[in-house]
């Protein structure tokens, strides 16, 4: 395999608990960093089961909020939606924040599975080609890059800010040399 030791893709099914303890507010139009917080008193809690991918890249010590770990999931979770041709909201990604180097792309239905992680794991060097592929061709000089290359639809909890464009562009240069 053209990347044995340096990156593992396993197929899982991951538990996430979901939690609505308030919401943001806003007027159409409005950008999202300007939106009025509010807290629910009695917060809504429920569990969901998902089919997932889990990649570990364990020369990264990153965790993912890390700009370039954070970075690397954009570009996958984007390459991921272009080689399966999903919708932005079929495929999400999430970071178990205490392993360096690992995190997950799942499907994102009510029922925990559509079928994209299959098509991930099936398709993997396909996609980290193209994510490679999307740092490499955009010519955007922002220290974050920009919707062409490193932002994501998916939710990013730092609305697409704190991404290390260069360090991601290193990592797939180095790694699909």
């Amino acid at each position: 395999d053209f990347l044995k030791d340096r990156c593992t893709i396993k197929t899982c099914r991951i538990k996430i608990h979901h939690e609505i303890y308030g919401y943001d507010e806003g007027g159409e139009g409005d950008d999202m960093s300007r939106m009025v917080s509010h807290t629910l008193k009695n917060p809504h809690k429920w569990p969901s089961k998902h089919l997932a991918v889990k990649i570990t890249f364990p020369e990264i010590s990153d965790i993912g909020t890390h700009p370039k770990l954070h970075t690397i999931i954009h570009l996958l979770d984007n390459a991921s939606k272009i080689i399966t041709k999903a919708d932005s909201d079929d495929i999400q990604d999430v970071v178990v924040e205490n392993q360096s180097g690992v995190f997950y792309l799942y499907d994102n239905t009510a029922n925990g599975q559509n079928g994209y992680s299959k098509l991930i794991f099936k398709n993997f060097k396909q996609i980290l080609e193209k994510a490679k592929e999307l740092v490499n061709e955009c010519d955007c000089e922002k220290a974050d890059g920009c919707q062409k290359c490193t932002f994501t639809t998916s939710r990013c909890q730092t609305y697409n800010e704190d991404l290390d464009k260069e360090g991601a562009k290193k990592f797939f240069n180095d790694l699909l040399v």
